[in-house]
């Protein structure tokens, strides 16, 4: 049997996301996973009361936490030989966590990331790609204000010095990385001093998501701030993700309900 993939997910008024996050844990190739959910939303969710999927575990609790103490603890409770971080409003692909944890064991690493990926920005209606280890050149700013160009040069950007290592909901790790590692209990940049630190201990390796593994979505509500250097016609959005059909719905209803 394939070893024990534990995916953890924090979320926070959340509701509307999900029943497509779960439709991406469900479609995952990989075959033995176990899916484990911290709530702090004043009420629990309705879908995943509902669910009766034993590799899923919901934990509600509405007494306000960061996001890193929910990480934290969804480590101390999970069984999985490696973790996953799926991110509430994201993409993940079928294929995502076997190519991840095939590229982990190819590189005898203890920790995986993706150094390059596609984003999707619902307020601009766009679709782009950035490559993280390129920190000069054309960037364009995607969050949640209107879009906006810079040019990076070696003056202007010391602060993308390490950015490679950021941008969690991508990380992939051997369960030993979790238990010696704590994150810091905060809600932005939790990540960062996690990575940091298992750099330190152990091997990070990286590589760039070139077939549409996964899509970092970008919506009113998220606090992410990305700079991708390609800007990319939607029209190829489901030949990049031939699956991604019934996510992008989703997002459609829940931005109408908005």
């Amino acid at each position: 049997m394939k070893p024990l993939v534990t995916i953890i997910t924090p979320t926070h008024g959340r509701e509307s996301f999900l029943p497509s996050i779960y439709s991406c844990v469900q479609s995952q190739s990989w075959p033995n996973i176990q899916w484990l959910v911290d709530d702090d939303s004043p009420t629990p969710s309705a879908f995943m009361q509902t669910l009766s999927d034993p590799r899923v575990h919901y934990f509600h609790d509405p007494r306000r936490r960061s996001v890193g103490a929910k990480r934290n603890a969804l480590i101390a409770r999970a069984h999985g030989d490696y973790i996953a971080h799926f991110d509430d409003d994201d993409y993940y692909a079928p294929g995502y966590l076997s190519r991840l944890i095939s590229s982990l064991i190819a590189e005898h690493a203890d920790f995986v990331k993706l150094s390059g990926f596609f984003l999707y920005s619902r307020p601009y209606h766009q679709l782009a790609y950035w490559d993280l280890t390129v920190t000069t050149g054309l960037h364009f700013i995607w969050s949640a204000d209107p879009e906006e160009a810079v040019l990076l040069t070696p003056e202007n950007n010391r602060n993308f010095v390490g950015n490679h290592l950021g941008y969690g909901f991508s990380y992939l790790y051997k369960r030993g990385v979790g238990d010696r590692i704590r994150f810091p209990d905060v809600s932005w940049n939790e990540d960062g001093p996690f990575i940091a630190d298992a750099a330190d201990s152990g091997r990070v390796v990286s590589f760039p998501d070139t077939s549409g593994l996964c899509l970092h979505n970008l919506h009113t509500g998220s606090s992410s701030k990305c700079f991708p250097q390609f800007v990319i016609p939607l029209f190829v959005m489901e030949r990049i993700f031939p699956e991604i059909g019934e996510y992008l719905h989703a997002l459609a209803r829940i931005h109408e309900e908005a």
